[in-house]
């Protein structure tokens, strides 16, 4: 493939991917969503349209963490808008300091299959539809979701929580992912709460937190105990 691309061999790239993951049954709809994304920024090249577009591009290589090929990258160079991306891909992580989001989501998830551990996260996807994505990526059985908070500025909020949490965090599954902690859910929504506050961001009507997690105990989370995993999965890194 030659170095640079035309905008409609791009779009020919990306309606490829749209298909695929139409086909895999994975997060088709994030697809389309993207590929309206792309024709977007092709009617109206502008910074702001190629963020949106390399947002949800982002969101769709959660559920392909193989995937090399960086679309809104192809788009910069072949209009010539702003700086290159970073070299090294890191997505929404409190790491990446690059993304920023004027407004998102903030998130615990909860699987049966990781004991004692909650996904604490931040995303500009719904946190419903991230799970598509997890699921695939950790492989797991069951997941769902403990609590979320629509916010501004969901990344100051994320990164809150990893500074005070630091000795809680946990790697687990084969990439090492340390977005998790041993936390009780309950333990894991006081401390969310307290970095959306601690931030100073805005907090929007759309939010979920499970009934009665309050009262809800360690068996009722993980009925088949912590021996069904092994101790690799909540050892300390």
């Amino acid at each position: 493939m030659p170095e640079n691309y035309s905008p409609a061999e791009i779009l020919d790239l990306i309606r490829s991917r749209e298909s695929r993951i139409g086909r895999d049954g994975i997060a088709a709809a994030l697809g389309i969503k993207m590929v309206k994304a792309a024709r977007d920024f092709v009617r109206l090249p502008s910074s702001q349209t190629l963020e949106a577009f390399k947002l949800l591009e982002d969101e769709w290589r959660t559920c392909h963490p193989k995937a090399r090929r960086r679309f809104a990258h192809d788009f910069r160079r072949a209009f010539g808008i702003g700086d290159e991306p970073p070299s090294s891909y890191a997505g929404n992580t409190p790491y990446n300091k690059n993304w920023n989001p004027v407004r998102g989501f903030v998130y615990g998830l909860w699987s049966e299959d990781y004991y004692g551990l909650i996904k604490l996260g931040a995303t500009t996807q719904h946190p419903t539809d991230r799970l598509v994505g997890f699921k695939r990526k950790y492989q797991l059985r069951h997941l769902a979701v403990v609590f979320f908070f629509e916010v501004s500025n969901p990344a100051s909020v994320e990164r809150h929580w990893t500074s005070c949490l630091a000795s809680y965090r946990r790697s687990v599954g084969r990439n090492g992912s340390r977005e998790w902690y041993q936390l009780t859910p309950a333990t894991a929504l006081r401390y969310a709460s307290g970095s959306v506050e601690s931030s100073g961001v805005r907090r929007y009507d759309t939010n979920y937190v499970m009934k009665n997690i309050e009262t809800k105990t360690e068996v009722d989370f993980w009925p088949s105990g912590p021996k069904r995993f092994g101790a690799h999965i909540i050892s300390k890194q």
